[in-house]
């Protein structure tokens, strides 16, 4: 009778081993299931060879940079300033973001979004039409912006921790940077050659506000 029960408190502890084993043994195939889940749902870390790149519209993808932003004055072109297209596909196929970032009217934004939808459809990644040139900053800081290339020299300044290049095609020589402090591109070959230069490291990008934009 004796033998008996010591048998069967030795099966209940072996059983009672043997379930703790498996609890520990689940236990950890979760905490790496857990670890797996974590790290796949994580926002994509910026990469330093990877860019944010603000890019505005008017005196920089096309011209006349003062009658695209009126409202009132018919503008019919398409993007127009000479080497744009081709070099911003070279900066999207080397796997850079392309933010346009753009201050101007609700028609013009409303005609300007139709514009891109029909002729370069996948030209850029993300489109802000600005209420006013003061709020570009905003844009800059929210979308996590590395680099800003703007035809004004008062917008690239208002970006701090963003690398300006200011983009002077149709920019005359008395609104140009006298100190020589901000990198100046007469082109868009030295556009791309500037950016290449660069590495990211601003942080993730967070929502803006709806308000400042059409």
């Amino acid at each position: 009778m004796l033998y008996y029960k010591m048998s069967a408190w030795a099966d209940k502890f072996k059983v009672r081993n043997m379930v703790r084993n498996l609890t520990v043994s689940t236990n950890e195939v979760n905490a790496d299931i857990v670890q797996v889940q974590e790290h796949d749902v994580r926002p994509d870390t910026p990469r330093p060879d990877r860019l944010r790149i603000g890019v505005d519209m008017g005196g920089v993808c096309v011209h006349k940079a003062a009658t695209y932003e009126n409202d009132a004055v018919e503008f019919k072109d398409s993007l127009n300033m000479e080497g744009c297209v081709d070099a911003l596909r070279l900066l999207s196929d080397a796997g850079h973001t392309i933010v346009l970032v753009s201050f101007c009217g609700r028609r013009r934004a409303n005609d300007t979004r139709d514009m891109l939808k029909r002729e370069y459809p996948k030209l850029f990644d993300e489109v802000y039409f600005v209420k006013s040139t003061k709020f570009k900053h905003a844009i800059a800081e929210s979308r996590g912006l590395d680099v800003m290339i703007d035809d004004r020299l008062d917008v690239l300044k208002s970006m701090p921790g963003v690398t300006p290049i200011h983009f002077i095609a149709d920019v005359p020589l008395n609104l140009r940077d006298k100190k020589g402090s901000i990198f100046e591109a007469i082109d868009w070959n030295a556009v791309v050659t500037e950016v290449g230069k660069q590495r990211s490291k601003r942080k993730l990008v967070t929502g803006h506000s709806e308000k400042i934009c059409y």
